[in-house]
């Protein structure tokens, strides 16, 4: 009877640790769902696919129509012929990507010395992701 007892401890010692081991596996895979439904959603909003649920469909529309908007807009981008408004928050984005477009302190971007066509490509590929080439092709083409 003793020995019963003790095989039966043991089992349930054994048990306890797998179940340990079942819950750390849960717990990793339900991280990495997390992950993957995240990083899903966001290319799922920068291709326009997405569902209008998503925290990064949302906020990937609402940057998109501040593109040359007043609303919000603290600091001017001068270009040859025109002067753009633009955000701050929205340009800073792109700092990430190595283009230190602005400082906290700028009220005003000159990016004369750059063709209007291309800086205006520029600017609505940082606001909607969207990259017209026909615009820089002309561009090109006109010199």
């Amino acid at each position: 009877m003793r020995i019963l007892e003790m095989d039966q401890a043991t089992e349930v010692a054994k048990l306890q640790q797998h179940l340990s081991l079942l819950k750390q596996e849960y717990s990793k895979l339900q991280t990495k769902y997390h992950d993957v439904e995240f990083k899903y959603n966001a290319i799922s909003a920068s291709n326009g696919k997405g569902t209008d649920d998503t925290f990064a469909s949302r906020l990937l529309k609402t940057v998109s129509s501040l593109y040359n908007s007043e609303t919000y807009s603290d600091i001017d981008i001068i270009l040859k012929e025109e002067k753009m408004k633009a955000h701050k928050l929205v340009l800073a984005q792109e700092a990430i990507y190595g283009m230190n477009l602005c400082s906290v302190i700028e009220r005003e971007l000159d990016w004369s010395d750059i063709e209007t066509e291309v800086a205006m490509a520029i600017i609505s590929w940082i606001y909607t992701s969207n990259l017209d080439f026909n615009i820089i092709w002309i561009s090109s083409e006109a010199d």
